[in-house]
């Protein structure tokens, strides 16, 4: 009887000494916090410390609510684990992982921020005139907030830092998501390249943007001279080359503005896409000079002018010896005289020749 309590006791020692402690899980996190680029995917890990019995359930939500659906995929029993796939601005936030035994239950916490690489879009006055002031402007898009703005220009296949102790050739203002480059008196050495970088923590975007010369439109005439007849219509051709674009085009008849929104039936609109203008059922009365005139935000620039003489059919008094003979000969209407301010002196006189006609005048 001795024997077999001995034997016992000594069976429970061995027992007790080979088991192993029961108690809730303990986990701990990889990173406590991860940033993820918005766009990108994200994972968060957790590392089993202990699990005694072993885990048998594993459960992740994010700011209390339970996560599910396409996006999110899970690890394992034995390696815990939550990934997110296209990670928007919206995914900010804190996610706890739950684990669970027979005993109870434990859980961690993984903050995730999302950023995004600043976006720049420049706009700005970038084609201006010598001695203009021009302005450079940048609308930044970024998360998180801006932390540096740095202004550079391209120089012989680098770029260089603006230099801002020269108050009157640059200057700079606005806000950290606004910043605005200023550039005074603007000059042919001016022409370039000009790059706005915008970084914070985890990483910077660049725009830029072109300053050029503008000057006012180049105009010109495809011809000098032309000649209609009655009751015919007629086209006056008119180019040009602008930069910057053109915004506006007109036409002068003698010195004057043609309002072509009030004579539509005399005219057929031009505009800057179509510069040449139609003269409908043209009469003797619209004979006179032309010019063709475009603007842009630099000026106004004209083209050279264009005489248009009008050819109607019928006789002229020819006086010899005191007899009226009537001969048939093409009448043109002829421009003697020319001011800015008043219609154009016309008179009608019998030419044979049209080359003699444009002598005289």
């Amino acid at each position: 009887m001795e024997l077999s309590m001995i034997l016992y006791v000594l069976s429970c020692s061995l027992y007790s000494s080979t088991s192993e402690t029961t108690d809730i899980p303990i986990i701990i996190a990889n990173e406590t916090v991860v940033n993820a680029k918005i766009g990108s995917n994200a994972d968060m890990t957790v590392t089993i410390v202990t699990a005694v019995p072993p885990l048998k359930a594993v459960i992740w939500s994010r700011n209390g609510q339970t996560l599910f659906g396409s996006r999110y995929t899970d690890g394992n029993i034995k390696t815990p684990s939550l990934g997110i796939n296209n990670i928007t601005a919206s995914d900010d936030g804190t996610y706890r992982c739950f684990v669970y035994n027979e005993v109870g239950s434990s859980y961690v916490d993984i903050f995730l921020f999302t950023w995004s690489k600043p976006t720049i879009r420049m706009s700005g006055n970038n084609i201006a005139g010598i001695g203009s002031t021009v302005h450079l402007e940048g609308l930044i898009t970024s998360k998180p907030n801006i932390r540096n703005i740095t202004w550079t220009r391209a120089y012989k296949n680098t770029s260089v830092a603006i230099d801002f102790t020269n108050g009157s050739k640059f200057g700079r203002s606005g806000t950290i998501f606004h910043p605005i480059l200023t550039i005074i008196n603007l000059q042919k050495a001016d022409e370039g390249l000009y790059m706005c970088a915008a970084s914070h923590d985890f990483s910077e975007g660049v725009g830029d943007i072109f300053v050029s010369i503008g000057v006012v439109p180049l105009v010109s005439r495809e011809e000098t001279d032309y000649q209609g007849t009655v009751g015919n219509d007629i086209q006056l051709n008119c180019s040009y080359d602008s930069n910057p674009q053109a915004m506006f085009l007109y036409w002068l008849k003698n010195g004057t503005r043609i309002n072509l929104d009030l004579q539509r039936e005399k005219y057929t609109k031009s505009n800057v896409s179509y510069p040449d203008l139609m003269i409908n059922n043209i009469q003797l009365n619209d004979t006179g000079i032309y010019v063709c005139c475009v603007g842009n935000v630099i000026g106004v620039g004209c083209s050279a002018y264009i005489k248009l003489l009008i050819k109607v059919e019928g006789k002229c008094n020819d006086n010899r010896d005191s007899e009226h003979v009537y001969k048939t000969l093409s009448i043109y209407n002829a421009i003697y005289e020319y001011s800015g301010t008043t219609d154009a002196r016309k008179s009608s006189h019998c030419y044979e020749d049209i080359d003699i006609l444009n002598k005289d005048v």
